[in-house]
């Protein structure tokens, strides 16, 4: 067994909660590679079930996890010391949180906005099941406060980290140094995957290796909210001894639950009904609704499924969505397919074929014309797998959403726009696939094949170069008039004008007598430095006599010419000094801003948005740990460090290549320039708020002017706009120093 196959075997054990098939496997067999956080799951759920062997298992994790020491397993070796009662609880709420599914909102694209957990079942909300659930009256803002957890999206620091370590850690120095010179520049991320796909080996390790990195980080992020995950594997085990008491089968068994997933292809498993969070035990006997249900699944009576009206004034996003498309789908079957949905009732997304006809629905879903598209589910299209006429056969599960994604790149290319991906479970192994492609827009290129595909059946067939688009029921190549219709449309007729909100997160700072406070430390420094006694006349000459001719320059203390000598040169260089100490003072004690933006109903491709801070200033953000009084006030004399370099990777702020965020400062004025792959339509897409400070540069302003200038990847127009800013209460600069350097202990 190759380690994709073990590693996904793995997963199918902890996901399914079978606790003996996976104590069995990891006590016969190799662990997978970096796959700790995952074993460790299971391993808590098997521990708390007491089957065999489970204990000496968990204790070789716990050991494990100590050594690797990555982000979130020291919270999972002490929750599994707690279970084996080989340490104390930790002080955290247990909540059956979905660690993936959280990574996917946490280190995902901005532009996808944020997210929520709801804090009385543990279910992750991404911000298009927000939008929809809203929209249908699921959820209602007014209700209960307190049940949400809101997850702010923090971009892809982290990831770009996990690409650096890893590549460092290849034994194939030269496919690492490809590799390196990959995430160089803008596209990082699509490079690296690009170039891991030529290497099937090396990506099954990059996923391992991404999925625990972004899982431990999930987990530490829930620990520093108070909460852990518990109950998010194996909970089906712990049901089946629930209910067998009373002789009645849980939801989970008569049924396999609904599923979101989002665009990374993260499952939420989550059951939606009372019986595995009810505090009544009375409550144990619960029923699912059938409507929830797809119709051949609810059915007991075996009557033939009824023909379901389609609507089509939705956005095909949400399970209520999925399953009204399901139900339509096993009542009229292949009748269903239209330009806006396509039906597959049997495909092996593992095979190449497969991938094909997924990439050819998604490339005619591509090169539909806007105005016609927007008749039916907002202007999404929808590719079903797993259903036909009165069945659900469905698709093994397993299919990870960003490995198919990695599969249809080569047939898509690097420019295709961004598609979403769903999932609805029909039994324990497997489940209906939906691929939804997103609206087309005028402005828009073409989209051609970028690969050739030969198969069995020529209608599977897909050619380079070749234009595809939706007909009546399915995927065909363009006809000239349609081919005239698209370049029209890349050409921006009708082109809509760019609405876009930009707004500050955080605030601007204003800081009195910062001047007057740096000035008065650099005088007490050269007050300290001159009143300091110079060496005793005899002890100097002791010390030439006899040890001159053996030390080093720096070993001896200065003589007298030496001090004065650097005193002078300190004080020519104090300016400088001077203004790298006032960046270093600002960026450790003010809180860092960030910026919001939202485009109205329009998708802007490769946007370039200037944001200007007029009369303010720009510094990097610094965590309060680096604070260093030598850095806000450069000793006259720095004690030397016989086996240093000279360099300090503090003095640098390093930020990844393609790094969608820049700010300078201008003139009098702060500049941050934000240049992300896309903005959405009406999708926040938010930087985060440790990249820089903004201080305004009179600190008796109320409020500064902020002007943007927005331009797009092939398009001639220049938006723009301005607006005020209140600024933040003034703080004195003593007062600051005194905070953020004088700690008290």
């Amino acid at each position: 067994m190759d380690e994709r196959e073990a590693l996904a075997r793995l997963r199918s054990l902890v996901y399914q909660g079978d606790g003996p098939g996976l104590v069995t496997v990891l006590r016969d067999e190799p662990w997978p590679a970096d796959s700790l956080q995952l074993i460790g799951d299971g391993l808590l759920a098997v521990v708390s079930a007491g089957i065999d062997g489970a204990a000496e298992l968990a204790r070789t994790c716990v050991n494990a996890l100590g050594e690797r020491s990555w982000e979130g397993d020291r919270e999972l070796a002490e929750a599994l010391a707690a279970a084996l009662g080989d340490g104390p609880t930790p002080m955290l709420r247990a909540l059956p949180v979905d660690l993936e599914e959280l990574a996917m909102i946490l280190e995902g694209d901005p532009v996808h906005g944020d997210g929520r957990i709801d804090l009385r079942t543990g279910e992750v909300w991404p911000q298009s099941a927000i939008e929809y659930a809203e929209e249908v009256g699921e959820i209602d803002e007014d209700d209960d406060p307190d049940r949400w957890l809101w997850v702010h999206c923090e971009g892809s620091h982290d990831g770009y980290r996990d690409m650096e370590w890893f590549i460092e850690d290849l034994d194939d120095a030269e496919f690492a140094g490809e590799l390196a010179r990959a995430i160089s520049g803008r596209g990082a991320f699509r490079r690296f995957k690009d170039r891991l796909a030529e290497r099937p080996d090396v990506m099954t390790r990059w996923h391992a290796f991404a999925n625990d990195r972004q899982r431990g980080r999930a987990r530490s992020w829930l620990a520093g909210g108070g909460l852990h995950a518990g109950g998010t594997v194996g909970w089906r085990d712990g049901l089946r001894r629930l209910f067998s008491e009373c002789g009645t089968t849980p939801c989970g068994e008569r049924r396999q639950l609904p599923s979101t997933i989002s665009r990374a292809g993260r499952r939420n498993d989550h059951c939606r009904c009372c019986a595995p969070r009810c505090e009544d035990s009375q409550r144990r006997r619960c029923e699912w609704d059938n409507r929830s249900m797809p119709a051949d699944l609810a059915a007991d009576n075996g009557s033939e499924p009824q023909p379901v009206v389609l609507a089509t004034d939705v956005i095909p996003l949400g399970e209520r969505a999925w399953r009204s498309i399901l139900d339509h789908v096993i009542a009229i079957g292949d009748e269903a397919e239209t330009t806006y949905l396509e039906v597959k009732g049997g495909v092996d997304l593992n095979s190449k074929v497969g991938v094909a006809k997924v990439a050819k629905f998604l490339l005619g879903a591509a090169n539909r014309r806007p105005h016609e598209a927007a008749r039916h589910f907002h202007g999404y299209a929808v590719l079903v797998v797993g259903a036909q006429k009165g069945s659900v056969p469905g698709v093994p599960r397993g299919v990870e959403a960003h490995e198919l994604e990695d599969r249809l790149r080569p047939y898509l290319g690097s420019q295709f726009p961004a598609f979403e991906f769903g999932r609805i479970g029909v039994s324990e192994d497997r489940e209906v696939l939906f691929v939804i492609s997103q609206p087309p827009q005028d402005g828009q290129p073409i989209f051609p094949c970028h690969k050739s595909f030969q198969g069995d059946d020529r209608s599977d067939n897909l050619d380079d170069g070749a234009v595809y688009v939706r007909g009546m029921s399915n995927t065909r190549p363009a006809r000239a008039g349609e081919i005239l219709a698209l370049v029209e449309r890349a050409r921006g007729g009708g082109k809509s004008p760019i609405d876009l909100d930009v707004e500050i997160v955080g605030s601007i700072e204003r800081v009195d007598r910062i001047d007057e406070v740096m000035e008065r430390l650099y005088e007490f420094e050269d007050e300290q430095f001159s009143k300091e006694q110079e060496p005793d006349e005899n002890t100097s000459a002791a010390t030439s006599a006899f040890l001159a001719p053996s030390l080093p320059v720096w070993a001896r203390p200065p003589t007298p010419v030496e001090r004065a000598e650097r005193l002078a040169a300190w004080r020519t260089e104090k300016p400088i000094h001077v203004t790298q100490g006032r960046e270093h003072f600002l960026g450790v004690a003010l809180p860092g801003a960030g910026i919001r933006v939202v485009s109205r109903d329009r998708f802007v491709a490769k946007p370039h948005l200037s944001v200007t801070f007029h009369g303010c200033e720009v510094f990097d953000y610094l965590e309060a740990d680096d604070a260093d009084y030598d850095k806000v006030v450069e000793p006259v004399m720095r004690r030397h460090d016989p086996f240093g370099t000279g360099y300090e990777a503090s003095h640098l702020r390093i930020t990844p290549r393609g790094y969608p965020v820049s700010w300078t400062n201008r003139g009098d004025d702060a500049e941050v320039v934000l240049t992300p792959e896309s903005f959405r339509p009406n999708a926040p897409w938010t930087t985060d708020q440790d990249d820089y400070v903004i201080v305004t540069r009179d600190p008796n302003a109320a409020s500064v002017s902020v002007s943007w200038v927005l331009t797009e990847d092939a398009n001639d127009e220049v938006t723009s706009g301005e607006f005020e800013v209140a600024t933040a209460e003034l703080i004195d600069a003593a007062d600051l120093f005194k905070t953020a350097f004088f700690k008290e202990d």
